[in-house]
């Protein structure tokens, strides 16, 4: 077994953050950073990035919400 250490969640006021979702959202704006470099480079607006950027995160959130709801309720027959 691979040993690790669990680091325990960032309490901010009433609300807890793990790290997961640190190193997720920082992994998230690193690559969208990254993706408006190099549309810059091929003479794409960044603009372009940012929407699409965005309208793949909120997808990204329904589709969760949907998959989540649909597989995990009692009448899904698979």
């Amino acid at each position: 077994m691979i040993p690790y250490k669990i680091i325990p969640p960032l309490q901010i006021g009433p609300f807890h953050v793990n790290m997961y979702g640190i190193m997720f959202a920082l992994g998230v704006f690193i690559a969208i950073k990254i993706a408006a470099k190099e549309a810059r480079k091929r003479n794409v607006k960044e603009d372009v990035i940012h929407y699409i950027a965005l309208y793949l995160l909120f997808g990204g959130i329904w589709g969760q919400g949907y998959f989540t709801s649909f597989f995990t309720s009692q009448r899904a027959c698979l």
